[in-house]
């Protein structure tokens, strides 16, 4: 008797069920409308975490904004992105005088970095909240 008037008060009633629905509707409405790249990135090169990247990778166009971990402080040390592309799974980001093209990883995303013309194998993983 118990146990059947707490799964009485536990039972949502219809329109809490509908509108919990609805919340999770639209949660995955967000999450398919967001690409893989949305959210924030740590670029590495060598084992030295290089750049930050904070990306919106909405319905397959990239925006963003970049930090130089290296300079910090400096008034060139960051900015928005000038470009970005994607070439079948290669997406390239452009910044400064850097360009990062990069495919997805088991880890991430691995690619090239090039800067002023030297390039170098390059990951991006998920920077920390």
């Amino acid at each position: 008797m118990i146990a059947l008037a707490l799964a009485l008060l536990v039972q949502p009633t219809p329109e809490e069920a509908a509108y919990d629905a609805r919340l999770k509707a639209s949660a995955g409405a967000v999450r398919a409308y967001q690409g893989p790249l949305d959210g924030g990135w740590v670029v590495s090169a060598d084992g030295v975490d290089l750049y930050v990247l904070r990306l919106t990778d909405r319905g397959g166009v990239v925006d963003g904004a970049w930090r130089d971990l290296r300079r910090p402080g400096a008034l060139n040390a960051s900015g928005f992105l000038l470009g970005a592309g994607r070439e079948g799974e290669v997406v390239t980001l452009r910044f400064g005088r850097t360009t990062l093209a990069l495919r997805p990883a088991p880890a991430g995303w691995s690619g090239e970095l090039s800067e002023g013309g030297a390039a170098r194998a390059a990951t991006a993983r998920r920077a920390e909240p």
